[in-house]
């Protein structure tokens, strides 16, 4: 079966493909995944989306919701509640933070999300809303995209929270990439961290987008034990830092612990994160004075 390539144009694809013929209009009313990519936005009436959402009966949904008018969203949330165990993967968009209502972002982490694998939210402001905290139950949640937000605010203390209602439930086992942005003193690097480490242990990709001194974050990655947090950590991507020695520490600590390599990484431009190979190179030496033959990936951090 083929889709659109454009996402936007997904949710159409069934009412296209029913005006082709009777026969296709069959297949594609008699088809639930052709009705899995739902599409929340100003242009599309409510009362078509309870419709659309009723013909995929059941079947995995990828969740898209732009912007809607204020006096939308109660009746929106009714209409998508029913649905929530059924998502696949939810985007939750907005051109301007203040759009991206509190109801809206309540979708997030008020729900049970045995399916959820994939998240993305955008256009959050923080200073504006009450932040929210990932739902405590998306077991399979495998990939989180956050951009103007974390994966818990910090700031209010959701990571405390999150580690609470996940006492008794798995942890998001089946996560491996971790966005963090802890406050810049010690002892709330050193609360982030454990609460992260209890919340997310199977972490394997560390991106720290606003964090450019590393000592504090270094004294923090071991428990009261000298276990070290997260153990299969293999990567770690951080903006350009002003101590080259930490990060050497860092590596020289986790080889001595027989984890495994981490892959090190630093910020180079606005645009990528750029991941080198410990096994690549000395630690001691700057990113600058690796040779060009010298295999480098790059990750985009949004």
């Amino acid at each position: 079966m083929f889709f659109p390539l454009e996402q936007h144009l997904s949710w159409r694809f069934p009412f296209v493909l029913g005006k082709v013929s009777r026969y296709w209009r069959q297949v594609a009313y008699g088809a639930p995944t052709l009705w899995s990519h739902v599409d929340v936005s100003p242009r599309r009436h409510l009362d078509g989306l309870q419709v659309y959402l009723g013909r995929s009966k059941g079947s995995p949904i990828n969740l898209d919701i732009t912007f809607i008018r204020q006096s939308a969203v109660s009746k929106l949330i009714g209409i998508l509640r029913p649905h929530y165990r059924h998502c696949r993967s939810i985007r939750v968009k907005a051109e301007n933070s203040y759009e991206l209502t509190t109801e809206i972002s309540s979708i997030l982490d008020s729900g049970h999300y045995p399916m959820l694998r994939h998240i993305c939210v955008e256009g959050f402001d923080t200073s504006l809303l009450q932040p929210f905290a990932i739902v405590a139950d998306a077991v399979n949640l495998t990939n989180v995209r956050l951009r103007e937000l974390t994966i818990a605010l910090i700031v209010n203390d959701d990571l405390i929270k999150l580690r609470r209602e996940t006492a008794n439930v798995p942890r998001f086992t089946a996560l491996k990439s971790l966005t963090l942005a802890p406050r810049h003193n010690i002892g709330a690097v050193l609360t982030t961290v454990a609460d992260a480490d209890a919340c997310f242990p199977g972490i394997k990709l560390l991106i720290l987008p606003n964090f450019n001194k590393l000592s504090s974050f270094v004294r923090s990655t071991k428990t009261m034990d000298s276990r070290p947090f997260w153990p299969e950590l293999d990567g770690l991507a951080v903006r350009d830092i002003d101590d080259q020695g930490v990060l050497y520490e860092f590596v020289q600590d986790r080889q001595r612990s027989e984890m495994k390599k981490p892959v090190f990484s630093e910020r180079r431009d606005g645009q990528r994160y750029f991941l080198v190979p410990v096994s690549s190179f000395d630690p001691k030496s700057t990113f600058d004075d690796l040779s060009d033959d010298v295999a480098r990936d790059e990750l985009e951090v949004n």
